[in-house]
């Protein structure tokens, strides 16, 4: 295996995940919510999570076996949104390396 792949696979999601992610409550009046949709992209409530340490390898087969192009990046302690990792991350990642 040559040093390129070996990189790109022990690389973890944290590593590429975009950060800064927009949040509401889903008790939030509606009023809040468009504002905050007027101003950011839009992501479903039915989300698949990735946890920042875990491989690429491992959220990519995820991410194939669930047939979804983005999930949602949570932290370990207090599980709160701390970024997004795309299929386009993923292959971003590897095309640079």
């Amino acid at each position: 295996m040559n040093t390129t792949a070996l990189k790109s696979e022990e690389r973890v999601v944290r590593d590429i995940m975009t950060r800064g992610v927009a949040t509401i409550q889903c008790d939030e009046m509606l009023p809040k919510a468009a504002e905050i949709m007027t101003e950011d992209d839009i992501m479903t409530p039915f989300v698949v999570e990735a946890n920042p340490e875990m491989s690429l390898k491992e959220i990519a087969n995820i991410m194939i076996s669930k047939g979804i192009h983005r999930t949602v990046v949570l932290s370990p302690v207090g599980r709160k949104p701390v970024g997004l990792l795309s299929a386009t991350d993923i292959v971003k990642n590897i095309t640079q390396h």
